[in-house]
Formats: C-alpha cells, sequence, structure tokens
C-alpha cells in the first residue's frame, strides 16, 4: 500500500458503475431512450467479442456501461455534452470521456469511443438498421446549412469507424 492507502496502480483504473448503478440511471430516462441504450449496448458487446477473437483488447466494463449510459441526457439540449457532465459529476470521469464523444467522434483512435460511435450509429431506436438507412432518416431533421454539413461529417465518420472495425476483424462486420 502507499501513503495514500491505496494499492499501487489503483488510480490508473477507471471507475465503472455496475449494472445496478446503471438501471437506476436509466430508469430515470423515458423507456423508449433506456432501449435504445440496451440495444446499443447489446450490439456494443458484440462487436467488442468480434474485436477480441482477433487479438483486439478493448475494455468491456467500460465499454458496457457508457454504452448504457450514452444517452442519459437526450432530453437534454446538447445531450452528450450534458451526459458527460453528469457522469463526471457521479464520480465516472471515463465514462463521461466516452459519453461526451458518443455524438461527434474525433476519428482516431479505434477504441471504445469508436465502438460506442459506431454501434450508436447502428441502432435507431432499439431497430439495427445499415449505417446508411440510419443517416437518411436522420438526414430529414437537418434544417440549415450547418445542421446537413454536421450530418454529413457524422455519416462520413462512421463509415470511417466502420473501415477501422473491418480492419481489425479482417472482414466485413458487423
Amino acid at each position: 500500500m502507499s501513503h495514500t492507502g491505496m494499492q499501487p496502480g489503483a488510480a490508473l483504473l477507471p471507475r465503472i458503475p455496475d449494472e445496478s448503478v446503471c438501471s437506476t440511471l436509466l430508469a430515470q430516462i423515458p423507456p423508449q431512450v433506456a432501449a435504445h441504450s440496451r440495444a446499443v449496448q447489446r450490439l456494443a458487446l458484440e462487436m467488442c467479442d468480434a474485436l477480441a477473437a482477433h487479438g483486439v483488447r478493448l475494455n468491456r466494463s467500460l465499454l458496457s456501461a457508457a454504452a448504457l449510459l450514452h444517452d442519459i441526457c437526450r432530453t437534454e439540449p446538447n445531450h452528450a455534452f450534458a451526459g458527460a457532465q453528469k457522469l463526471r459529476d457521479l464520480g465516472y470521469p471515463e465514462i463521461a470521456d466516452i459519453v461526451a464523444v458518443h455524438h461527434d467522434w474525433s476519428g482516431e483512435p479505434f477504441d471504445e469511443s469508436a465502438l460506442l460511435y459506431l454501434a450508436d450509429k447502428y441502432m435507431q431506436g432499439d431497430q439495427r438498421v445499415t449505417l446508411e438507412e440510419r443517416f437518411e432518416r436522420s438526414r430529414a431533421k437537418c434544417h440549415t446549412e450547418q445542421a446537413l454539413c454536421a450530418h454529413d461529417r457524422r455519416y462520413r465518420l462512421a463509415l470511417e469507424a466502420q473501415q477501422q472495425y473491418d480492419l481489425l476483424i479482417g472482414e466485413k462486420q458487423p
């Protein structure tokens, strides 16, 4: 033990909410948003397992919690930022970092954030759709040039994330 009372290296491990905490938080959001989050979690974990089978190791527990909680503030403006802030306030900074970029992933590296971004884009509500279907449907909500540009950027990033995923597993998926 160190002088702080913690095991050496313990501070390096992310603090991850367990299933009970996630369920309590999901109970506070609209049921259709919670159903979407659970569907995103299932797909993200399926994709994570495919990556693991090809030697790519991501933090499955971190991804699972982030997927469940990514839309925790979906009904608020700038929901990714609001959700990240709420999770930081609750003491989950690593989950918050992933949630913060689930709507606007940076494009690098392919990590838990990228996998959540991609899995989220494959879900319309709690239904699995193609990237093309998802983005075609959401494009109709874009009423300004700025919104259209952001939409097109997100679509390109989703295609990029899919290409990176495909390279990592060595085949066309999911």
